[in-house]
């Protein structure tokens, strides 16, 4: 209870990535830190808005979706704002605007 509590942020991280991997085809899973060196390389930005944090809450969204499919491993994710990751839903099309796979 104390870690948590001295870690919300990984904490929320580690509930999240668990729930992830019980849903995914494949026994991915990532790290608090290869997430937080993947919002790095994107300079804490949100690919397809162009928001940066502290201003907006980078999400961990699966390029291609979780219910069609897709992995819960480092090279299906991308890191998109709360608002732009809700507007991709499960949609999943590769040269979609909102399914950004290269930096």
């Amino acid at each position: 209870a104390m870690w948590k509590k001295k870690h919300p942020e990984a904490n929320r991280f580690e509930v999240k990535n668990r729930f992830h991997k019980e849903r995914a085809t494949s026994d991915g899973s990532i790290t608090f830190e290869a997430w937080e060196g993947m919002k790095k390389s994107y300079n804490f930005t949100c690919p397809v808005c162009g928001k940066s944090e502290p201003d907006i809450k980078l999400t961990m969204d699966h390029i291609k979706p979780v219910s069609k499919g897709g992995t819960h491993t480092i090279d299906n994710l991308q890191p998109l704002c709360m608002l732009c990751n809700c507007k991709k839903s499960n949609f999943y099309k590769e040269d979609s605007e909102l399914c950004v796979t290269s930096k």
